[in-house]
């Protein structure tokens, strides 16, 4: 009994450990400061494995202050990390690839320079995203795991412009923070779960 049951936490622990390894969530840092608003709490983008080389893009406005993003900016740095984008899922908002402007606005000033986007189309406030409710994939085609080292390092980086902002309604751009790969929780559940099987299994062979 007690060896099937430290067998089943140890395969939920593995099975969480698999799914936490091809998605990781990152944040963005707001470069400007044409309105008193920070929105960095409230955008994010849930980066995928999405298989068959091609890596999937969710981007979120956790809509707290009223703001729409209308345009999205892909800087491959000095690796390429991806090849190609496209459009995926839509959800609330009508993006296009390409559009204007060509360049994240004032990323001139953190050396950030467009390689691929994606802007809302016209009006671009209420077709951006700008309730809790919307979300847009973009579908880039390359490796996953280099795809997150380079998010991760801040080699590769996305730049979000916002416009519609708070009270003012102007608007500022952002770009991902770079941050350190966390260990998942669900590795410390496998790490746990291998902890308590052997104990198991020394306690049913004494």
């Amino acid at each position: 009994m007690i060896n099937k049951f430290y067998r089943g936490a140890l395969g939920l622990a593995l099975m969480l450990f698999v799914a936490s390894a091809s998605a990781e969530v990152f944040t963005f840092l707001k470069i400007t400061d044409n309105n008193p608003e920070d929105l960095s709490g409230q955008l994010s983008v849930n980066v995928t494995d999405a298989g068959s080389g091609l890596v999937s893009f969710e981007f979120l406005n956790n809509v707290g202050i009223a703001s729409s993003v209308t345009q999205i900016y892909f800087d491959n740095g000095s690796g390429s990390y991806l090849s190609a984008l496209s459009l995926g899922t839509q959800t609330g908002v009508d993006f296009d690839i390409g559009g204007a402007p060509p360049n994240l606005p004032a990323g001139n000033t953190i050396s950030f320079t467009s390689d691929y986007r994606a802007t809302a189309d016209s009006p671009v406030s209420q077709n951006g995203i700008n309730s809790s409710t919307d979300s847009l994939q973009l579908l880039g085609s390359g490796l996953f795991a280099n795809i997150i080292a380079g998010l991760t390092s801040g080699d590769l980086r996305i730049g979000l412009h916002v416009q519609a902002i708070g009270q003012l309604g102007g608007s500022d751009s952002y770009v991902t923070t770079p941050s350190a790969v966390p260990v998942p929780a669900a590795a410390w559940l496998f790490v746990s779960g291998l902890g308590l099987f052997g104990i198991a299994r020394r306690r049913l062979h004494k």
